[in-house]
């Protein structure tokens, strides 16, 4: 499972250069949990629409914490 982390998380990350293809946040594990329904992911890219902190999955991760597409306000996730 995968997801991208908001652009200003990811530019941001220790060790990130102008070269997104060689940031060290590429491939750390955060476990995203809401409303009980909890995803591990690993960080694969880049989210220029996300805000700061947010998270955007990839459909079969999404599915795990909500069936239904859209946005998940409240969510809460944790370095792994």
């Amino acid at each position: 499972m995968i997801a991208a982390i908001a652009h200003e998380n990811f530019d941001n990350y220790p060790g990130a250069t102008g070269n997104p293809n060689n940031n060290p946040i590429c491939g750390k594990r955060v476990e995203a949990c809401w409303q009980g329904h909890c995803v591990q992911v690993a960080i694969h890219d880049r989210c220029a629409g996300c805000n700061k902190d947010d998270l955007d999955f990839s459909p079969g991760a999404f599915k795990l914490l909500h069936p239904n597409n859209g946005r998940l306000h409240g969510m809460q996730w944790r370095w792994l």
